[in-house]
């Protein structure tokens, strides 16, 4: 009686043995912070896992901005972002660095070198991805 109560324990107990062993990721503070000897920021070298819900308060300026060739309310921007603020979750990216980012809308109330405030949500994976902007403000 003893051995059939203690098999579906090993059972269990191999199982999560298996599953620990097969699905973890080892993370260390340099797989963290370096990867290929180059510094990382907000990357942990894991691919294809989706960035947590997010919302930031960004200021930037407008790089680049062109009309999507699939959807005619769609606008594709390059930014260069001059402050951003966490609302929820991480911001994912820097001041200084510039993004990718889209926002919808049938015609843009900005151009080219204007400075924007917005809305953003990152959306991607930690190592590639782009800025939902949204309640976009021109400051003039």
């Amino acid at each position: 009686m003893k051995g059939l109560i203690l098999f579906p324990s090993l059972i269990i107990l191999s199982s999560l043995t298996i599953a620990i062993n097969s699905f973890a990721y080892p993370l260390t503070t340099s797989s963290l912070s370096h990867i290929n000897n180059r510094p990382q920021t907000m990357k942990a070298g894991v691919q294809n896992m989706m960035a947590a819900p997010n919302q930031s308060k960004i200021r930037g300026r407008v790089l680049k901005i062109d009309r999507s060739p699939q959807f005619s309310d769609k606008w594709n921007l390059e930014v260069e972002v001059l402050m951003i603020q966490p609302i929820q979750g991480g911001t994912f990216a820097e001041v200084g660095q510039t993004v990718q980012a889209f926002t919808i809308c049938e015609q843009t109330p900005f151009t080219q070198n204007d400075v924007i405030s917005a809305t953003a949500e990152y959306l991607g994976d930690p190592s590639r991805g782009t800025f939902r902007l949204t309640q976009i403000q021109v400051e003039r």
